[in-house]
């Protein structure tokens, strides 16, 4: 039994309707209720399905097009109370085995905050494009993310492409199988991801351009997506729901 304001899960999302009810049922197996921070901005439905699914969540009036500006700005609402955060963005899940991991181990740990490992999901399962391993220390570790930490011992920030910390240099390492995925190349078009680089580009010169790679998996040789049947059926019913949405799989 986790002990009371041991984690939250916090959220952040803007316009994220179209996929928000998928993602809330399979919080609502794994028995989790997140909260979120909704950018202001919003314009679709997402008010009405985070109420539907009794969801906790704040209005952010957040000035930047990113998930960052909308975390550093709403996180301190999301933290009261509470011992760690585990942030995810409004198209990620945890495994099971993450949330075992952060209720039995990480939060009783003396670090600041943990790397997690992320999955970007593709059609047959998930890639472990060599590019995704890019951290020296741990060349093992499929796309590394600080987003387990200690509201009290970090310091938030919108730099466009962080975690929305500046990451402690004592970040400690969560198991590699204890990981989320990302579904943000099945959920969002090809052309939905070139357009979101290109804003990214408009706000930092190569913050679109030099990460397009982590984006536009239909430019990649398939051979080097090295895509992987995930060992676990637990996302089954969550891809069952987002797949349809987004089909290519190579550029026109």
């Amino acid at each position: 039994m986790v002990r009371s304001g041991a984690y939250r899960i916090v959220i952040p999302t803007r316009d994220g309707g179209g996929w928000l009810a998928s993602f809330a049922r399979a919080y609502q197996r794994l028995g989790l209720r997140p909260f979120y921070l909704l950018d202001r901005r919003t314009t679709d439905n997402s008010r009405e399905i985070l109420a539907e699914h009794g969801f906790d969540f704040v209005e952010v009036a957040a000035v930047h097009g990113r998930a960052e500006d909308v975390l550093w700005r709403g996180a301190p609402a999301a933290a009261a109370g509470c011992e760690w955060l585990l942030r995810f963005d409004d198209d990620e899940m945890p495994s099971r085995a993450l949330i075992d991991w952060v209720e039995s181990v990480g939060i009783s740990r003396p670090e600041p905050a943990f790397h997690l490992s992320s999955r970007p999901v593709w059609h047959g399962g998930y890639s472990r494009h060599e590019s995704f391993y890019f951290n020296h220390s741990r060349p093992d570790f499929l796309l590394p993310q600080p987003r387990f930490f200690r509201p009290s011992r970090i310091t938030y920030t919108d730099a466009l492409h962080t975690p929305g910390i500046i990451v402690p240099a004592d970040t400690g390492w969560a198991p590699a199988t204890a990981f989320y995925i990302h579904a943000d190349w099945l959920l969002r078009s090809l052309q939905a991801r070139l357009r979101k680089l290109q804003v990214y580009e408009s706000q930092l010169a190569g913050g679109g351009r030099n990460f397009a790679h982590f984006s536009l998996p239909e430019y990649h040789d398939p051979e080097r997506l090295r895509i992987t049947a995930f060992e676990t059926d637990e996302f089954a019913p969550l891809l069952a729901e987002i797949t349809p949405i987004n089909s290519v799989t190579q550029p026109p």
